[in-house]
């Protein structure tokens, strides 16, 4: 997007304000696209007779600018902004920010045949949109394009003498578009499995890297995906198991689904629920009968938990 449509582009909609008193304005940012300073040295330039502060100040107009990933909002006395940038163009988003600022607290106006003054205007432009907030748009501000998440996994081993297993599972996703990337990585109480006499607890802590689509609607987030699971289980023998103890790393295929719940400032509750297949299980030993049995090829999970924005 070029500075002559960005300039052109924040003219829209901006409303007439009255001569008053020279102008004091402060620039408030959440984060560094665009960065609070950026906006300063942008804006100096076009209100060179005003006072721009970087901070909050008493008796100045605020400027609040807020980095929501894809897209950021500028919200000037009481006007505000929504505007896409998918490719983060941080000194871009401070030239907009200032050009928009400018036009809502000192609009140049145009005098007309009849003596009157109006309020400058333009034509539509294709390319970025600069618009008033509608719900749909209010809703993806909620969501962040990284977040950390924390939830209680339940864990599922099939047949065995006690099959459920819970534990915490801590991840760290970012999304762009439809997409999103996830690692997480988890830790159970044991799961008790039965061979005839002999028994094992086995604790495990799965890992995985996965990627999803998804889907927004409204409030909520829906998506599916597709990993790789790395299984490390810590098994514990009784009986005449040999050996006693070991620990093994097994690698397997992991699909999940995925809800999520959207809350305000980049949090959200979701629900996971996975499959975990294992092609290749670990033998199980006991003397002298040989193998009596092997780590199951399927774990089954559930995790829910709750996010925040990074």
């Amino acid at each position: 997007m070029s500075r002559t449509a960005a300039i052109t582009i924040v003219l829209i909609g901006a409303p007439q304000v009255a001569e008053g008193a020279p102008l004091r304005v402060s620039i408030l940012s959440d984060g560094a696209c665009p960065a609070a300073t950026e906006v300063v040295r942008h804006l100096r330039r076009s209100l060179t007779d005003a006072a721009v502060l970087v901070h909050p100040a008493p008796a100045t107009d605020v400027v609040e600018i807020a980095d929501n990933g894809d897209h950021y909002t500028i919200k000037a006395r009481d006007e505000e902004r929504s505007i896409q940038d998918l490719l983060r163009d941080c000194d871009e988003r401070a030239r907009v920010a200032a050009v928009f600022a400018a036009m809502i607290l000192d609009p140049p106006t145009i005098d007309t045949t009849d003596g009157q003054s109006d309020p400058a205007s333009t034509p539509a432009l294709k390319g970025r949109s600069l618009q008033t907030d509608t719900p749909a748009q209010q809703v993806g501000t909620k969501d962040a394009p990284a977040w950390l998440s924390l939830g209680l996994l339940t864990s599922w081993a099939g047949s065995s003498e006690q099959p459920f297993a819970l534990g915490p599972e801590v991840a760290i996703g970012i999304a762009h578009g439809i997409l999103r990337l996830q690692s997480s990585l988890a830790i159970t109480t044991p799961i008790k499995l039965r061979f005839g006499e002999a028994k094992a607890d086995v604790v495990r802590l799965p890992a995985n890297v996965s990627a999803y689509v998804g889907t927004r609607r409204s409030d909520v987030d829906v998506a599916v995906g597709l990993g790789l699971a790395v299984e490390g289980l810590h098994i514990a023998g009784r009986g005449d198991f040999t050996p006693h103890t070991q620990s093994v790393l097994q690698l397997g295929l992991r699909a999940a689904a995925r809800g999520r719940l959207l809350l305000d400032e980049g949090r959200s509750l979701f629900c996971d629920i996975n499959g975990t297949f294992v092609p290749s299980t670990h033998d199980l030993a006991i003397e002298p009968d040989g193998v009596v049995g092997s780590t199951p090829p399927v774990w089954f999970g559930v995790t829910l938990g709750g996010t925040i924005g990074l």
